[in-house]
C-alpha cells in the first residue's frame, strides 16, 4: 500500500513538472504559415465593395488578374513553403481572408468557380475604409516570419478603384504613409483599376513613402501586366 502511495505521489510531482514547463498557445493566434520558411509572399488586397463588383464577375479584368498572378509566381514552384496572403480592403477588424501555401489554395479552391464564391461571399456592401485596409495587407505580409527576417522577397497587389469612404481622412492617410515607409525597400507594391482621378494622389504618396518599385494602372489596358518579385 505504502509502496502503490508513494508510485502515484511520484507520478503527481513529474506531472506538475510538466506542465509548469509547458507554455499555453492560443491556437487562434499562432499562424503555422508564418513560422514555415519561405522565398516569397505574396499579398493580394481585393476591394470587396459593391463599387468594384464588376471587376470580380467571372470575366472581370480583377478576377482574370488575380489568377494569373498566381499562376505565373507559383506554377514552377511546386512543393514550396512561399505563402499567398490574401485580404480584404474593408478596414475591418478581420481584414485577412486567407492565408497559405499555392498547395493549400488549389486544394481549398479547386476550380475558379469556388475561389470567385470564396470572395464574393466577404463583399462589403457599405462600402470600404481603404487606406486602413491597405495599411492592414502591408501588416500581414511585414509580420510574416521569413520577411520579418529578411529572407523572403515580398509582391504587393492593391486592387481597387481607391475611392475611399474612410470617416477620418486625416488619420487614416498617416496610418497609411506610415505602412508604406515601413514597406519600402521590401518588395514590389502594384495598384490596380485605380481611379484615373486618384493616380496622382497615389503616386504622390508612394514617391513620398520612397516606394520606387511600384506600378499603378488603370484597368484601361484589356490585360494588366501581372508584376515581378525581381
Amino acid at each position: 500500500m505504502i509502496r502503490q502511495l508513494l508510485s502515484l505521489f511520484c507520478f503527481a510531482l513529474l506531472l506538475l513538472a510538466s506542465l509548469a514547463g509547458c507554455e499555453r498557445r492560443d491556437s487562434a493566434n499562432v499562424s503555422p504559415f508564418q513560422q514555415e520558411p519561405c522565398d516569397y509572399v505574396l499579398t493580394i488586397a481585393i476591394d470587396l465593395s459593391d463599387g468594384f463588383r464588376e471587376y470580380m464577375t467571372a470575366d472581370g479584368k480583377a478576377y482574370d488578374l488575380i489568377l494569373r498572378a498566381i499562376e505565373q509566381y507559383f506554377r514552377d514552384r511546386i512543393g514550396g513553403h512561399d505563402q499567398i496572403i490574401i485580404t480584404g480592403l474593408s478596414g475591418d477588424d478581420e481584414p485577412l481572408l486567407w492565408q497559405g501555401t499555392p498547395q493549400h489554395l488549389r486544394r481549398e479552391f479547386p476550380d475558379s468557380n469556388a475561389f470567385r464564391a470564396f470572395l464574393i461571399a466577404h463583399a462589403k456592401p457599405n462600402g470600404c475604409r481603404l487606406n486602413d485596409g491597405i495599411a492592414d495587407a502591408i501588416d500581414f505580409t511585414l509580420n510574416t516570419n521569413s520577411v520579418a527576417r529578411g529572407k523572403a522577397k515580398t509582391a504587393l497587389m492593391i486592387l481597387s478603384r481607391m475611392i475611399d469612404d474612410q470617416p477620418d481622412q486625416e488619420a487614416s492617410d498617416a496610418r497609411l504613409m506610415k505602412s508604406l515607409t515601413e514597406y519600402a525597400h521590401r518588395g514590389y507594391i502594384g495598384f490596380y483599376f485605380c481611379s484615373q482621378k486618384r493616380m496622382k494622389d497615389v503616386r504622390e504618396k508612394l514617391k513620398k513613402a520612397g516606394i520606387e518599385t511600384q506600378t499603378i494602372e488603370c484597368g484601361i489596358h484589356g490585360k494588366p501586366p501581372v508584376p515581378s518579385f525581381e
